[in-house]
């Protein structure tokens, strides 16, 4: 997650993809499955006058990785609306998994920044 207290700036989309490219060198037995950047943008605004995009421009259109605004990914998680966080951060909903726990907590036993590979 990032943060911007204005509009954000599109160096934080080229940190997640530098991260990326970087990621098989660092741990090459632990491909990446996926990857979302999601960003605080425009945080010293109220979220009610946040704009609903992070982006202004398209250039999240021709990303591999989702763009989530964080105060999305807040509201879902309030409403306990966990196929849209997966919907939003995986690209799709995955059926087979507990509806009644968040993706975060399903999740969780795969975190390439935990220093066992595990959490």
């Amino acid at each position: 997650m990032k943060a911007a207290a204005g509009a954000a700036g599109e160096k934080l989309i080229s940190q997640l993809q530098r991260h990326l490219e970087k990621w098989p060198q660092l741990r090459p037995g632990q491909p990446v499955t996926c990857a979302a950047l999601i960003v605080n943008h425009q945080h010293r605004l109220n979220p009610a006058e946040r704009p609903a995009e992070v982006y202004q421009r398209r250039v999240v259109d021709v990303l591999p990785f989702p763009v989530i605004a964080s105060g999305d990914l807040y509201r879902w998680w309030r409403t306990q609306d966990w196929p849209a966080v997966q919907t939003a951060v995986l690209g799709q909903a995955h059926p087979g998994g507990k509806q009644d726990e968040p993706p975060a907590v399903r999740r969780r036993r795969w975190r390439p920044w935990s220093r066992g590979g595990t959490a």
